[in-house]
């Protein structure tokens, strides 16, 4: 049984504090002082430490998955971590090595994050080294391509998750708005900086009907409306030291909407929006709450979860009131938005050891969440829903989680219909038997629907969310004082055996670790003062004891018990012995028969452990007692009277006459087995070493050593065989050979020696020397030391105790709480994932060879070449070896068995099996195209049902119902979702930012999209709102007029497109669109926009306003520039062709970027629901697709499946079949 290197973790740094991410891989990595630890977060074990960083762990980040994997860009696990001294490390976590390092500075790293701005860059990493430092690295060779140095000191940043090169910083007491950021050169500016001030909520016209504000206590939504103001710094007022940035504690983008920021206070929580520059809604914490830390944007729903300082996890989803549809001339309805508390988990008692110290969220799912605490712990929660129920006479408080019910997707308020109310699986998908099989929930999209307002109808079953705790990961507690092995392996316990690992504590618990798992085995808290020593009886118990720090007097109380781990009962020894000196430790014989109890001022005791009875007190002028060893010889030939043979320097007076007279004699107990003969040796403070034989009751004295051995003060024993080893306070090192009768002393070169241990196993003669200084690892076969680990000089990251674990690996115990199995060198206590022993199996591609993995992938999503689908692995891939196929079996096996059940019959065929599967394998590019194809498949199919015009708008009762049933595609995709719900929710935007307006120019904002989106009679309104005094009130007078009398007559449209072509070229971009948008020239002002590199506000103004023909123009040429070399956004592309419904052209542009995996099954997914015209291009399209599928599948050499793809393209088979004999015959 091999133990190897590993790092088992325990409390947490002050510094340690928000480091921690879990990853598309499920797993969550985490700092611990100094270590890198990484759990799964299913099985939720800890499945590496990664131990190379010299100081505290200040952040740590995954790798980002959404590119497209292939043999040559495999499935790996990338983390990236940064300590307190800058170093930034890139792990190879599945082997447990740094991949590269790097550094900028000596200064904690203040942020990471990993970039994924471009099809070809996965390696990119931004980080901001303090004070004022951004620097993009290529992690993987440690180059720093730029460098931008600011002039404010920063904290962190964050990302626009929609424009990537939108960059925001957080400074001490303002924002940095970066919009340049790209990967080639560094931002070109400072940035634009963006202060907080609080204004008076009033209109910039004359808006009578506008209410104001009261300000009614800290419940109410907003005191004075948060205004973004730029350039210079506001004066400082009392009340604006509600919005101070130096109390924000984060800065995020939402991710779910556009244009949307967070600022997290400790008291509320800011709603900004970014088209405003203006807080839309605060979430206020009532005062007998719990302070915010952190929040946590969910992308796929409109929630946030909130972290508070008592360890509740709150859910916040958004709520929208008074938004219905407004029309011309209607007065707007007053419009509100809050974010509702729907759950929250049950709070913890925080106390001075624990607190709260970070919250990551699984991105795959967004339901599943960890709680990182400071004593170690990490606390798994799941988000699950609840049948709704409003409970009669709750208090407002609790009425408050179930007044508004939630609603889960594709079942009715019935409990029918199912998922095929409206849209019937696909062909032979879905036998009769298997139509009651519920679709899998794997994300926060499966357990409750979206809505797009209050006001609209949602259907599916009402539910309530629910936290449930699904585990917790416990480590090393607070505050270790002493460790020890359990009995080493032999062959006689080999078939019992299990490494064990006692640990006692300060606080009086004692921890027992199994080494072939990372938590604890078990717990008792047996003691109730600090654990001073433990030595194991047998494999299944071990004698402790503990006492308080002596006071004045000298004097303790004692605690010494022997704990039974099968059936956990504690047997005390020693009972009532009231104050006396304290037990500086106890030693138990070689056979287990005897015990010696040694103190501090006062000579030691004997006990029999089979009866726990005391054999022998030695008089108090028994001299005092520095070191004590029992003999590891039970031969009872090899024992003789004098061990050490007679020299002439052994002294003829001994210790037998200082010996209890009454317990010299023999006295032999009646109903027991005689006990073997047993010796030990002991070493006086004043320097001889004596030898004494034990044997039933009879102690006797054997020889005596003078003290003239070398050694000035024997300060420890250890002995093995027919060599033992001393040491002195000096560092000298003295070796005796018994059998030779050969001593020799070496010096060691250090000071303060505590201990030595020897190695086990049979003629292993290595030790472990713990001194003050360090801990060495010496040979005595060889007379050298092999290697030395440093102590290190901060208290709380000193070397507590030592041990040995297995024949090759030392045990170290730091007062940080860590526990590290060394190698022999005592250079690393990391290993390779495939080396450790992990307690229960794990689902994880990223753990598989990469051909392993893809093969396991392929399997899963499509298999047509065997009759039936079935979730197990043959010998189709004949590049696997037989262990590599039985090992993608237990993987399969290990999927969760409502998923296994639903592969084989998904009723939308290969696209939903494909999206599962991407998410099985924590795969984010597969998630994000699939999600979005399979939409648009379904939605092209159901216009062909129900015979709807090409212009994909709502052209019938029964599409409107589809769509309501399916879900639209969520916010998240912004312009990719169908063009009638962006409309709309654009629309509602709007009618929001002008119900909030506070200031001239959101009024003029506001007139001016409403001109872009056609409502000219309310922009006609808000252009007449300025105010006389107003530098612009005779422009916008004139404005007011034009928009007005635009539409009379066409020449007059010519001479507006003439002006707005003028403008344009004269720099006045946004002038010269909102004309021709006015004429209702769309077309023609995405162009304009597309020709001055605004290619997101054309795609926005043509998904609003153009018809589909149109829109579908201009989205084709933001298609174009996404592809070209700068830009190198394919992707992207490639899911704006799907939006459009161009799968032709979607299949061309997978098979010009290689991804022929995904081209194919993308066909499949086509044909299956019949969305490709039957013409010779797509039929030659296809044979193609096929064709570059069977040569990828031959790398994997799946000869089988190569064969299949090879007869789908029909009139290359031929050729191609003869190769394959010719190349099966070679």
């Amino acid at each position: 049984m091999n133990i190897f290197p590993r790092t088992y973790t325990g409390p947490l740094h002050s510094q340690n504090k928000g480091a921690c991410d879990w990853g598309w891989q499920s797993l969550l990595a985490y700092g611990c002082h100094n270590v890198v630890v990484v759990v799964d977060g299913k099985t939720i074990q800890v499945l590496q430490t990664l131990d190379n960083h010299k100081t505290n762990v200040v952040k740590v980040k995954w790798a980002k998955e959404n590119y497209h994997h292939t043999i040559q860009a495999p499935y790996t696990l990338r983390l990236a971590s940064a300590d307190y001294s800058g170093l930034i490390i890139i792990w190879d976590v599945a082997n447990g090595c740094p991949r590269t390092s790097f550094s900028e500075g000596t200064k904690a790293v203040s942020d990471l994050e990993w970039l994924s701005t471009q099809d070809a860059s996965h390696d990119l990493l931004l980080a901001l080294h303090p004070p004022y430092a951004l620097v993009l690295w290529n992690a993987d060779t440690g180059t720093k391509l730029w460098k931008k140095t600011f002039t404010d000191t920063l904290q962190s940043f964050t990302f626009d998750p929609f424009e990537t090169c939108n960059l925001t910083l957080l400074g001490q007491d303002s924002l940095i708005f970066i919009s340049d950021f790209s990967l080639s050169k560094a931002p070109s500016s400072n940035g634009k900086k963006f202060y907080i001030t609080t204004t008076s909520h009033t209109s910039g016209g004359s808006g009578p009907d506008r209410k104001q504000q009261s300000i009614s206590g800290a419940r109410t939504a907003f005191k004075k409306v948060r205004m973004i103001m730029g350039d210079s710094k506001p004066s400082s007022q009392p009340e604006e030291q509600d919005t101070n940035l130096k109390e924000c504690l984060q800065v995020c983008y939402l991710r779910s909407q556009r244009h949307h920021m967070a600022l997290i206070y400790a008291r509320e929580i800011l709603i900004l929006d970014l088209g405003i520059k203006q807080t839309i809604t605060n979430i206020p914490m009532d005062r007998s709450g719990s302070p915010f830390m952190s929040i946590h944007p969910l992308k796929h729903r409109d929630i946030l979860m909130c972290l508070h300082e008592n360890g509740t996890i709150s859910v916040r989803m958004l709520k929208k009131t008074g938004f219905t549809e407004v029309t011309e001339g209607m007065n707007l309805p007053e419009m509100e938005i809050t974010y509702d508390l729907k759950c929250q988990s049950d709070p913890l008692r925080v106390t001075k050891h624990m607190k709260t110290y970070g919250l990551s969220v699984s991105p795959v799912s967004e339901s599943e969440a960890a709680l990182l605490m400071s004593d170690g712990r990490i606390l798994f929660w799941s988000l699950i829903t609840v049948d709704h129920s409003v409970r009669k006479g709750a208090t407002s408080s609790l009425s408050q989680l179930s007044s508004a019910p939630l609603h889960s997707p594709g079942i009715g308020q019935n409990g029918n219909g199912g998922d095929f109310e409206f849209l019937p699986p696909l062909g032979a998908n879905l036998e009769q038997n298997h139509k009651s099989l519920p679709a899998p929930r794997m994300s926060i999209s499966d357990l409750i629907q979206s809505s797009y307002g209050s006001d609209s109808h949602i259907p599916g079953r009402s539910v309530s969310l629910k936290f449930v705790l699904t585990g917790f990961v416990n480590g090393v507690s607070l505050m270790p004082n002493v460790l020890k092995m359990c009995p080493p392996l032999t062959t006689k316990n080999f078939h019992i055996y299990q490494p064990l690992l006692a640990l006692g504590f300060t606080s009086g618990l004692v921890q027992v670790f199994s080494l072939r798992c990372s938590t604890p085995y078990r717990e008792y808290t047996i003691h109730t003062t600090c654990v001073r020593g433990i030595e194991w009886l047998s494999l299944n118990s071990f004698l402790s004891f503990s006492h308080p720090n002596p006071g004045s007097t000298g004097l303790v109380r004692n605690e010494l018990l022997v704990l039974d781990l099968q059936t956990g009962h504690a047997t005390p020894l020693r009972e009532n012995k009231g104050d006396e000196p304290p037990i500086e430790s106890i030693k138990v014989s070689h056979l287990k028969q005897y015990l010696i109890i040694l103190f501090k001022e006062k000579p030691f005791e004997i006990w029999d452990l089979r009866t726990y009875t005391l054999l022998r007190e030695m008089k108090k002028s028994f001299p005092p007692v520095s070191a004590l060893e029992w003999s590891p010889s039970v031969k009872k030939k090899s024992v003789s009277t004098d061990l050490f043979g007679s020299t002439p320097h052994v002294e003829s007076t001994g210790l037998q006459n200082m010996l209890p007279a009454s317990e010299s004699n023999s006295d032999t107990r009646v109903g027991l087995p005689v006990l073997i003969k047993e010796h030990f040796v002991f070493a006086e403070a004043s320097g001889p070493l004596h030898h004494f034989i034990i044997e039933n009751t009879n102690v006797k004295e054997g020889s005596r050593l003078p003290t003239n051995n070398g050694l000035s003060y024997i300060a420890c024993i250890a002995w093995k065989g027919d060599v033992m080893a001393m040491a002195d306070p000096d560092g000298i090192l003295g070796i005796w050979d018994l059998k030779n009768k050969l001593s020799r002393n070496y010096p060691t070169g250090r000071s303060g020696v505590k201990k030595i241990r020897f190695a086990p196993g049979k003629g292993n003669m290595k030790i472990l020397l713990f001194c003050n200084e360090s801990v060495d690892v010496w040979d005595l076969q060889e007379k050298e030391m092999i290697s030395s680990l440093k102590n290190s000089k901060e208290e709380d990251k000193r070397i507590v105790d030592i041990d040995w674990c297995s024949s090759n690996t030392p045990l170290v115990l730091t007062a940080d709480g860590c526990l590290r199995v060394y190698d022999l060198s005592l250079k690393t206590c990391t290993s390779p994932y495939e080396a450790l022993e992990i307690e229960e199996p794990v689902f994880s591609p990223y753990l598989l060879a990469p051909k392993t993995s893809l093969a396991m992938k392929h399997t899963l999503q499509h298999q047509p070449w065997n009759e039936k689908y079935q979730l197990k692995m043959d010998t189709d891939f004949e590049c696997l070896k037989e262990e590599e196929t039985s090992s993608v079996n237990k993987q399969l096996e290990l999927i969760p068995a409502k998923i296994r059940n639903y592969l084989p019959y998904c009723p939308y065929g290969t696209g939903q099996r494909c999206l599962i599967t991407g998410r099985l394998f924590g795969d984010e590019a597969e998630s994000v195209f699939w999600t979005v194809a399979l939409h648009y498949l379904k939605l092209e199919r159901m216009r062909q049902i129900s015979s709807v015009e090409e212009d994909r708008e709502w052209g019938s009762e029964q599409m409107k119902r589809f769509l309501t049933q399916e879900g639209c595609l969520d916010r998240c995709f912004d312009v990719l979702v169908d063009s009638s719900f962006f409309k709309k929710h654009q629309l509602d935007r709007l009618n929001f930012h002008d119900s909030k307006r506070g200031s001239y120019e959101q009024t003029i904002s506001c007139a001016e999209h409403s001109v872009l989106l056609g409502q000219n009679e309310r922009a006609v309104q808000l252009f007449l709102e300025t105010e006389s005094d107003n530098d612009n009130y005779h422009l916008d007078l004139l404005r007011a007029c034009l928009v007005t009398t635009v539409q009379d007559t066409s020449a007059s449209q010519s001479t507006i497109k003439l002006v707005a072509t003028s403008l344009i070229a004269n720099g006045k971009l946004t002038e010269g669109v909102q004309l021709l948008s006015l004429i209702n020239k769309g077309l023609d002002a995405c162009r304009y926009l597309q020709t001055y590199s605004k290619w997101y506000e054309a795609a926005w103004l043509a998904k609003a306003t153009l018809p589909a023909s149109e829109c579908a123009e201009v989205l084709r040429r933001w298609v174009d520039h996404l592809c070209s070399p700068p830009i190198n956004q394919k992707s992207s592309a490639i899911l704006v062709l799907l939006s459009l419904g161009h799968f032709q052209r979607v299949l061309e542009m997978l098979l010009s970027l290689h991804y022929y995996d995904r081209a194919a099954l993308f066909a499949e997914a086509c044909l299956e629901f019949g969305v490709l015209p039957q013409t010779d291009e797509i039929k030659s399209l296809l044979e193609k697709v096929f064709l570059e599928y069977a040569n990828y599948l031959l790398t994997l050499e799946n000869h089988k499946a190569y064969s299949y793809y090879c007869q789908r393209a029909a009139e290359k088979s031929d050729k191609i079949i003869r190769d394959l004999e010719w190349v099966t015959e070679g």
